[in-house]
C-alpha cells in the first residue's frame, strides 16, 4: 500500500506543478487590466511551495518515517476540501469531473495511509 500512497501524493504534486505554472500562463496571455486579486507569481510560488512540500512528505512516507503519516493524511483532507469547492465554483462538465478526480486520489489516499504499515 505505501506504493499506492506514493502514486496518489505525485499525483497530486504533478496536479497542482502543472496548476500552478497554468495560473502563471494564463494569467500573462490575457491582455487588459487585472483585477484586485493576487499577482499571478505570487500564485505560482504559493502553488509551487504547496507542490514541493506534497512530494517531501511523499517521499517520507515511502521511506518509512512515521512523522509524514499526519501532514499526508491532512493532505488528502484538503483534497477533499477542494472536491467539494470544485463542482459548487466551477461551471460545467470539467469542474464536475475535476472535483470527481480529486476525490477519488485522495480517498485512496486516504485508505493507503491507513493500511501502510511503519516500522521504526
Amino acid at each position: 500500500m505505501r506504493k499506492v500512497a506514493l502514486i496518489c501524493g505525485l499525483i497530486e504534486a504533478i496536479g497542482l506543478l502543472a496548476f500552478a505554472i497554468s495560473v502563471l500562463v494564463k494569467e500573462t496571455s490575457d491582455n487588459g487590466v487585472r483585477g484586485s486579486g493576487p499577482h499571478p507569481l505570487v500564485l505560482f510560488v504559493i502553488f509551487l511551495i504547496f507542490a514541493v512540500a506534497i512530494a517531501v512528505v511523499t517521499r517520507a512516507l515511502w521511506l518509512g518515517k512515521s512523522w509524514a503519516r499526519t501532514p499526508y493524511g491532512l493532505i488528502q483532507v484538503f483534497a477533499l476540501l477542494v472536491f467539494a469547492y470544485l463542482p459548487l465554483s466551477g461551471s460545467g462538465t470539467f469542474a464536475r469531473f475535476g472535483g470527481a478526480l480529486v476525490a477519488t486520489v485522495s480517498i485512496t489516499g486516504i485508505f493507503a495511509l491507513f493500511k501502510t504499515r511503519i516500522e521504526n
